[in-house]
């Protein structure tokens, strides 16, 4: 398995596992994120990572560019190199922090600019298409996106509850590869995902 086969392993999963984190239309915007993070938090570990949340980077003599980070909101780290960011995953609720993440100093375009060969994973709570193009522009024209291994999962739609599409977004090797599943509600008022048949991974760019 290849970085690319493993982020679109992550994506499928994510999807195909949606429905067990019992995300209710009751349910707040805080525990969705505490749901989210430990599903992944989890699954680092079962790949034998130690997840780590809210932790600051510090400044690597190697790389001149870097400083001492805001906290990230979770990071797989090797349990005998634990200054070695393997995955670092941001999970944002609304469109405004969504695009901080990608276009301002802080998060995801922060953590690219560190050294090593690391996961940039971003999980977009509802965005609209339009800020989902913007941000799918600038991983593509930012040269600190630059042979970055970035995977994007965002609900599109105006407000949470119309926000009936998942999308996944890689950028790998400086290609993008998409993919979308649907977002339905069961007769309990539960969130899941799933793919129809037809959705594969495409090469867009």
């Amino acid at each position: 398995m290849n970085d690319l086969m493993f982020l679109q392993m992550i994506f499928n999963g994510y999807v195909n596992c949606y429905g067990h984190l019992r995300w209710h239309t009751q349910n707040t915007y805080s525990d969705m994120t505490q749901k989210e993070l430990n599903f992944f938090s989890n699954l680092g570990s079962m790949l034998g990572f130690l997840s780590v949340r809210e932790k600051s980077e510090r400044a690597r003599p190697e790389n001149p560019t870097s400083h001492i980070s805001n906290p990230r909101d979770l990071v797989w780290v090797s349990p005998e190199r634990p200054d070695d960011v393997i995955l670092h995953i941001e999970r944002e609720n609304d469109c405004a922090k969504a695009n901080a993440c990608f276009f301002t100093d802080n998060k995801i375009l922060d953590s690219a600019k560190y050294g090593g060969d690391r996961f940039l994973v971003a999980v977009l709570g509802h965005v609209r298409d339009a800020d989902y193009q913007n941000i799918k522009k600038e991983i593509v024209s930012n040269p600190v996106y630059l042979d970055r291994k970035v995977l994007i999962i965002s609900f599109i739609g105006q407000t949470r509850d119309n926000a009936r599409e998942c999308r996944g977004l890689i950028k790998f090797e400086n290609r993008l590869y998409e993919r979308t599943a649907k977002a339905e509600l069961d007769k309990g008022g539960y969130w899941y995902l799933y793919f129809m048949p037809e959705s594969v991974w495409q090469l867009t760019v």
